[in-house]
């Protein structure tokens, strides 16, 4: 099994990048004389635990969940919860939520930045988020997302970025019965293999986040879903298993040697039909006890049934052949029983 507990530094996306303004001007991270402890860029992604959401300030046309910011814009004293508060902020993201955001210090972190009064900083040439190669990480909330204010700064003619091949997890998708297609298909002739870009899943990196990932492109529920490290395992792997995107040796990274995904189907549950309301009110026009007619109403003239108004057919006394045609319905005191045609009437 690929996994590992260390931690791994992601690869560098390229040198090129640095290069490139993503707002369009040169010099994205300059070089300042002066006092070491100068303004300067912060760059971060931002993700759900679904996987990369866009960013409201994303630098490249092409990679739209990394963003940055100027140091000088988080107020002081520069904690892990005043650098979360302004990137929620500056992102549509409730304050509320940014409590219950995480906040990594790399991609390839295994632990979130705590407690919130942690120290960071933001500073200098170095520190968090100083490197578009290696930026930030704030995984929010599915609720806090789903909330999200919106854009109001369009920004146009953002270059791209630069990178080396984008790197992959491939993967096959099965249900109980065999193959079926995958929502992330790129080859026609064979539609159960899919792939998901390596930079969309959140960290922490674990099967879990993975799992995630791949069940919100494949638009599966979480339950009744296993995942396996390819389409020769005995087992599925295990959720805490920390996954190491370093290299290009990982699960799934080879397109002939995928991982497999399988959601077992569930039966569909059809719920009984609701009975009809018995709000429909018939009257009696004669009396009679029917005593000797069995789930009869008695009936006195002028008393009042309620009914759903569905006219069936009913049985008299035992062993008689003959139905008669009426309806199922209550009397004052809740009793239920049959009340025939010929002894009643809408009222």
């Amino acid at each position: 099994m690929h996994t590992t507990s260390s931690v791994a530094q992601e690869p560098p996306t390229s040198p090129h990048v640095a290069s490139l303004d993503g707002r369009g001007s040169e010099d994205i991270s300059p070089q300042r004389k002066g006092p070491a402890k100068a303004i300067r860029y912060l760059y971060y992604r931002l993700y759900t635990k679904d996987g990369a959401i866009e960013s409201y300030n994303h630098i490249c046309s092409n990679d739209r969940s990394i963003g940055r910011i100027l140091t000088k814009a988080v107020a002081p004293p520069h904690t892990v919860s005043s650098l979360k508060r302004y990137l929620c902020k500056i992102e549509g993201l409730s304050q509320a939520g940014a409590e219950n955001s995480d906040l990594y210090d790399t991609l390839s972190s295994q632990s979130a930045m705590m407690p919130d009064s942690t120290r960071i900083s933001l500073l200098g040439h170095s520190g968090i988020g100083s490197s578009v190669d290696d930026p930030a990480v704030l995984v929010t909330g599915n609720e806090n997302f789903e909330k999200r204010a919106g854009n109001t700064d369009v920004s146009k003619d953002l270059p791209e970025t630069h990178t080396k091949d984008t790197r992959h997890v491939y993967y096959r998708v099965y249900d109980d019965m065999g193959e079926i297609t995958s929502k992330t298909h790129f080859d026609k002739d064979d539609l159960s293999l899919g792939r998901v870009d390596v930079l969309s899943i959140a960290p922490p990196r674990t099967i879990s986040s993975l799992m995630f990932r791949l069940l919100k492109a494949e638009d599966f529920l979480g339950d009744d879903v296993q995942l396996f490290e390819d389409m020769g395992s005995d087992s599925p792997m295990d959720d805490t298993d920390v996954l190491t995107f370093l290299g290009d040796d990982y699960p799934g990274s080879i397109e002939d040697q995928p991982m497999a995904i399988v959601h077992k189907k569930r039966a569909v549950i059809t719920s009984p039909p609701k009975p009809t309301a018995f709000i429909k009110k018939i009257k009696a026009n004669k009396t009679h006890s029917f005593g000797y007619y069995p789930n009869w109403l008695p009936i006195s003239t002028g008393e009042v049934f309620f009914t759903d108004g569905i006219a069936i057919q009913h049985r008299g006394f035992l062993g008689d052949p003959h139905c008669f045609t009426g309806y199922m319905a209550t009397n004052s005191a809740g009793r239920k029983g049959f009340v025939a045609n010929f002894a009643s009437e809408f009222c």
